[in-house]
């Protein structure tokens, strides 16, 4: 059984040549190596080439810039293999995990095999994910949707953060894919991965844990998710519309109240990242008040039953008060929370 690994690539020299060593490195040898570059300007497209000469089962793609969803894509289609998964070209990999991946998927005829990964800080210590399962189980379709699509959205617990959504943790078998003709959303810049697990997990019927941290994620605070965005939390709406067309607008009452968890985590977050920035106090201050009178925003605060007592002040329209006090906690933290 053939893996696709599909790799996208933008100005990643500093780290691709340790990706690309775990990847080609890997125990398990049957693989092919789908290397999409984005359009570099560094030294991307020579070390993918230097790559190409050295080990037959890498093919590059050369193209401009598109964005990774347009990589992944392009990678999608051009895989022939029984199974794909994907690696972001700044991460890499113990050697052993497509082994046991693939292993757990075909012994136990699974759709889709997930795994944790371990988070590492350029300056501080490494964290692992660890998954809330046993640490080898499978579930069947009503426990992806009750245990893990509805903890991908938002725990009931508000105040505690969702399951990662995040693609680089799955094998894939490629005709679940493919057959559904399911592709990355060109139209995401932020959670795009999210929506593509929700597509692809509520079309399985079952899927293996192995909650071991095979994968290592790179985080450093240049990343897209920790850097200041104006539109941050318009793009966190657009996940959040995105979300209830997957599932068709169910009016689901466990869906629809995970749903308005989501929300809520999106408003704090994106109130959060404003008071975060080096802004003035007039601009936090505004752009407080432009996410606390956003329509949603209010529809959310005003129905629904908000159970934590943290968050209890949303409840009322006080940008000034709320804008201080989220500022105030903000200071003390000196971190940028990242919700989705």
């Amino acid at each position: 059984m053939t893996l696709s690994i599909v790799v996208p690539v933008y100005n990643g020299e500093k780290y691709l040549a340790k990706c690309l060593d775990t990847i080609i490195n890997q125990t398990y040898k049957n693989i092919e190596i789908l290397l999409v570059d984005d359009g570099s300007t560094d030294r991307s497209k020579e070390i993918i080439k230097s790559y190409m000469e050295k080990d037959s089962r890498i093919i590059g793609f050369f193209g401009e810039n598109k964005g990774v969803s347009s990589a992944r894509n392009l990678g999608i289609k051009n895989s022939s293999g029984d199974y794909i998964t994907f690696v972001d070209s700044d991460d890499w990999l113990d050697l052993n995990l497509y082994n046991e991946a693939i292993e757990k998927v075909e012994e136990n005829n699974c759709d889709i095999v997930l795994y944790s990964f371990t988070k590492e800080f350029n300056s501080s210590p490494e964290i692992k994910e660890v998954l809330p399962f046993k640490s080898e189980e499978i579930l069947d379709r009503d426990r992806i949707y009750n245990d893990l699509i509805l903890n991908l959205i938002a725990y009931e617990d508000e105040t505690k953060e969702s399951i990662m959504g995040s693609i680089w943790r799955c094998v894939f078998k490629s005709d679940l894919i493919k057959a559904n003709n399911l592709y990355f959303d060109t139209e995401m810049h932020y959670a795009e991965d999210l929506i593509f697990c929700l597509n692809t997990f509520k079309l399985s019927n079952s899927i293996y844990i192995l909650n071991k941290p095979f994968y290592h994620y790179r985080f450093s605070e240049s990343s897209v998710t920790a850097v200041y965005k104006s539109n941050h939390f318009e793009r966190q709406l657009l996940v959040y519309n995105k979300i209830k067309e997957v599932f068709n607008n169910s009016n689901d009452e466990d869906l629809n109240n995970r749903m308005n968890i989501m929300m809520l985590r999106y408003i704090i977050n994106g109130i959060t990242h404003v008071c975060s920035t080096d802004s003035t106090f007039v601009e936090k201050y505004n752009n407080v008040k432009r996410i606390l009178n956003d329509e949603k925003s209010k529809d959310i605060r005003k129905n629904y039953n908000i159970k934590s007592r943290k968050y209890k002040i949303l409840k009322y329209n006080f940008p000034l008060i709320i804008f201080l006090l989220i500022d105030l906690v903000n200071k003390r933290t000196k971190k940028i929370e990242v919700v989705g």
